[in-house]
C-alpha cells in the first residue's frame, strides 16, 4: 500500500474517507489507538483508494497498483511529500527510499 498526501491519481474523483473520523482530529486517536488495525483494513474495505484524515492533512491510502505505480513513477514529480512529513522521515530512516523523492527517487 503506498501512502500519498495530496494530489489526484489519473481520471480518479475524490477517494472515500475512511470512516472512524472524529471531530478536529479526525483519524488521529484511531491511528494511534490500533495503526495497524486501521491500516490493514483499508484494502479489504476500499480496494482501490481511500483518504484518512489527521487534523487538516488528507492522507491516501493507495491499494492499485495502477495507481501507485503512476504516482511513484510514472507522474512521481507531480506527488511531494509535504516538508514536515519529509523532516520526521529523513529522521527516523536517514535518506532511505521512504524520504527521498525527486532525482534521487526516480
Amino acid at each position: 500500500m503506498t501512502t500519498v498526501s495530496g494530489g489526484v491519481t489519473a481520471g480518479s474523483a475524490h477517494p472515500p474517507d475512511f470512516p472512524g473520523a472524529t471531530g478536529l482530529f479526525g483519524h488521529l486517536k484511531p491511528f494511534f489507538k490500533d495503526t495497524i488495525g486501521l491500516v490493514g483494513r483499508a484494502p479489504h474495505d476500499y480496494p482501490e483508494r481511500a483518504t484518512l484524515r489527521f487534523a487538516w492533512q488528507r492522507v491516501w491510502l493507495i491499494n492499485n497498483a495502477d495507481d501507485a505505480r503512476y504516482i511513484l513513477q510514472t507522474n512521481a514529480r507531480n506527488y511531494r511529500r509535504p516538508d514536515n512529513f519529509q523532516s520526521i522521515l529523513r529522521d527516523v530512516t536517514a535518506n532511505s527510499l521512504f524520504a527521498s523523492q525527486g532525482d534521487p527517487w526516480l
